[in-house]
């Protein structure tokens, strides 16, 4: 009893110090800090998830632990578990019983216990991250408030382009784009992207000061399907060609005009259709480098999806909405499960293109980068963090890859189809070779983020 008085007392101690400096130093320490502090919530809930399941069907739980490594402290010992946190902040482990090829078999072990039991051990972390993502995202327009999209904000800056080198920093509110008011995030884009090569001044608000940071639009090439003239009525007045992509229509994006089930090049047409003979004003881009307005009596065309390129002006930074008043809980609610509809399918898509995927990749470094800017944004895009990086380690969990939660559901409905266990020599050759894929995994993704945030 006097060991443990002093392991707690000893613990106790570190916290204090380990606050106090935190505190005294929070400008130097508050993105490690926000760092240890968001990976410990989600690796915590997570592997709370299979604690509580485990615990729940008898299993034995030896400790739970948050990270990595070496044992730093034993915070608590309860039920035959060790409660404990250990040195590299970037992960966590519980260690139940029956886990290892070679454990006996037992009542009180994962593997004693029935299919279904051994299952809901397995999926309930990742399910406790889906619980988490679906709990912020519904809530934090309810707490913190919505975004506010006549305010536009910074939310990434590109290292060595326009916007770094002109001084632009995250965070800060952009008020005027070449004297310009700023109304929302279009304005902003609208006023560089057509501007290669020239002088863009914007004026930001950072804190409480009010600065003016000039720098030149690098010229940027882009990928994508646009909507394109196939065919221009002769004589219409309306001075459109066969080949300009079309991007607006008096104003209004292309793709915000189409009606449930109704296609852009459909709704473009439609609406051109309903205003003829009317004033219409058309922003195009011609021949994919010069953006034009074109302004006359409105004259059906024909359009179509096609892939191509446009060359833009750009800083090199990307625009955030600010932020707005709260919402009632009900369109808090409303507004989360639609992002988690967005999140999840952008997720999706991710996976079913691997470039896109292999682009997006990031680990460890990108979430300190991400977390970093973050201390700069107003708490809702903290939260909006939290949600992203909760969902992401549900889906990269259940991945089929031995060690992770869905190579272990991989292995138990193997067993459930042959109807026999893999003797322990198969799951130790599973393990190794989940093991190398990890591996290679982790240096892949550590290398892209060292290239993409330190050279």
């Amino acid at each position: 009893m006097n060991e443990d008085r002093k392991e707690l007392l000893q613990n106790a101690v570190i916290l204090v110090v380990f606050t106090v400096l935190a505190v005294r130093f929070w400008d130097t320490f508050k993105v490690p800090v926000m760092f240890v502090v968001t990976l410990g919530i989600l690796v915590a809930i997570h592997e709370w998830g299979h604690f509580i399941a485990a615990k729940s069907v008898g299993v034995r739980v030896y400790e739970f632990a948050l990270g990595f490594g070496p044992k730093l402290i034993t915070y608590m010992r309860r039920g035959g578990t060790e409660y404990t946190i250990r040195a590299l902040p970037i992960g966590g482990f519980v260690n139940p019983k029956g886990m290892q090829p070679d454990d006996p078999i037992t009542s009180d072990g994962i593997n004693g216990r029935r299919p279904a039991e051994r299952a809901l051990v397995y999926l309930a972390g990742p399910l406790m991250n889906m619980i988490l993502t679906i709990f912020v995202l519904c809530l934090s327009g309810f707490l913190l408030g919505d975004t506010d999209e006549t305010k536009v904000l910074v939310g990434q800056v590109d290292k060595k382009k326009p916007a770094a080198l002109m001084g632009l920093k995250v965070g800060d509110e952009v008020l005027e784009v070449n004297g310009k008011p700023v109304t929302g995030a279009e304005t902003v884009l609208d006023a560089i992207h057509p501007n290669v090569g020239k002088s863009i001044t914007l004026k930001v608000r950072r804190r409480d000061q009010e600065l003016s940071l000039t720098g030149a639009a690098e010229a940027r090439t882009i990928e994508g399907d646009f909507l394109v003239v196939t065919q221009a009525p002769a004589s219409s007045g309306l001075p459109v060609q066969a080949g300009d992509q079309l991007d607006k229509v008096d104003g209004k994006r292309v793709e915000t005009l189409a009606g449930k089930g109704e296609a852009p090049d459909a709704a473009v047409e439609r609406v051109l259709r309903e205003k003829a003979g009317q004033p219409v004003t058309l922003t195009v881009w011609r021949e994919g480098k010069t953006r034009l307005e074109l302004r006359g009596p409105a004259a059906p065309l024909e359009v179509s999806a096609q892939a191509g390129k446009r060359t833009i002006g750009a800083l090199g930074f990307g625009p955030l909405p600010g932020q707005g008043p709260p919402l009632s809980l009900e369109k808090s609610v409303s507004n989360g499960i639609e992002r988690l509809g967005t999140l999840s399918q952008g997720l999706l898509s991710m996976f079913s293109r691997p470039k896109q995927l292999s682009q997006n990749l990031g680990g460890v470094i990108s979430i300190y980068a991400l977390l970093g800017g973050a201390v700069n944004l107003p708490p809702m895009y903290y939260l909006s963090i939290i949600a992203q990086l909760s969902l992401s380690l549900a889906v990269f969990n259940l991945l089929p890859i031995f060690l992770l939660d869905g190579g272990h559901l991989l292995i138990l409905t193997i067993e459930v189809l042959r109807r026999k266990r893999l003797d322990p020599e198969m799951h130790k050759r599973a393990a190794m070779v989940g093991m190398a894929i990890i591996g290679v995994l982790f240096v892949w993704i550590m290398t892209k983020d060292i290239l993409r945030h330190w050279l």
